[in-house]
């Protein structure tokens, strides 16, 4: 078992390389005539993904989106579909559930999770081919105002006994718990959430606006501040907060490892000035609701300029309320 604190510190030294293996995959839109090369910047490569693929962490099986799978073995909208879990011996007569944000696999009268899971193979049916992905490891995250949340390492096999982490900043070591689980929704690239039955569930890479909404306790099945779960709309205010989502459309106005500092609403989550630079002061940015930026003063990467030639939230002046306000550092 393995215990990750997950801050994007794991990923600084692999976010470069991420980034330039992103532009050569994708291909940047034409510029239209009304935007600067600075504007056409956010709209390009190393931020872009496809439908319901969200942050530059995504989990993939070499080039096949695995963010959510159904227990069920339904294919998901890329074509893959769970069809058997093997434990280590490659025994079958296995099934795949999800409680509570976490894995079991059920056999028989045997309900095994945890560290008991290393080991097993999730079979999949990837457009007609077979796949296995492998739980390499168990370990446990820390979060901002709960309990621990359980976390994986899952690695696809690769051919010759190799694997490689299907979490795509952290593909060289299979053995890194990177990823963790949610029930019941699809988070969308525009940042927007669909509700699905339970038996669906989403994997979260370390380092993705899902993700550090899973470790506030945001998710589906936590407890948010002792009480019930945070709404679907409060976790469409969180992923657009996290990736500057300012006019809602899910355009990424930030870069990796921005510093920024949030506080909810609940006040169960409260401003770090430690992520700022040394001698820097802190302005407002925004506050945030579901359908983006209710207000914007300083942008943590853009300027103000060209988020207008999207959207023009209004300078915020202290009166606007929603789920999260962010704060991000100045020089003197």
């Amino acid at each position: 078992m393995r215990r990750t604190t997950w801050s994007l510190e794991i990923a600084r030294s692999l976010a470069a390389a991420a980034a330039a293996l992103a532009v050569s995959a994708c291909e940047a839109p034409e510029p239209t005539p009304e935007l600067s090369d600075a504007a056409i910047e956010y709209r390009s490569c190393p931020w872009c993904c496809p439908p319901w693929r969200c942050g530059m962490n995504s989990p993939s099986y070499f080039g096949t989106s695995l963010d959510h799978l159904n227990v069920y073995g339904e294919s998901n909208e890329t074509g893959v579909a769970i069809v058997e879990v093997l434990d280590a011996d490659d025994n079958g007569g296995y099934w795949l559930n999800v409680d509570q944000g976490e894995l079991v696999v059920e056999g028989g009268e045997d309900i095994i999770s945890g560290d008991a899971l290393t080991g097993f193979q999730i079979v999949l049916d990837n457009n007609g081919n077979p796949s296995t992905v492998r739980i390499m490891a168990t370990g446990w995250a820390e979060t901002q105002s709960g309990p621990p949340r359980r976390t994986y390492a899952l690695a696809g096999h690769a051919g010759d006994g190799v694997y490689k982490n299907i979490c795509s900043l952290f593909d060289g070591d299979p053995n890194a718990t990177v990823a963790t689980i949610a029930t019941g929704e699809r988070y969308g690239a525009d940042h927007s959430i669909e509700e699905l039955d339970d038996a669906w569930f989403s994997i979260a890479c370390a380092g993705s606006a899902v993700a550090k909404m899973l470790l506030l306790n945001y998710g589906p099945q936590d407890s948010l501040g002792g009480q019930d779960a945070a709404s679907p709309a409060q976790r469409e205010a969180t992923l657009r907060m996290f990736s500057a989502d300012y006019c809602g459309t899910g355009t990424h106005y930030t870069y990796q490892d921005a510093p920024l500092m949030f506080a909810n609403a609940g006040g169960t989550v409260g401003y770090d000035k430690d992520v700022l630079h040394p001698g820097q002061d802190d302005v407002i940015e925004a506050v945030w609701d579901s359908g983006g930026a209710v207000c914007l003063t300083a942008p943590r990467y853009a300027d103000v300029d060209i988020v207008n030639l999207e959207c023009a939230p209004p300078p915020c002046d202290g009166s606007e309320l929603g789920e999260w306000t962010t704060r991000v550092g100045v020089s003197p």
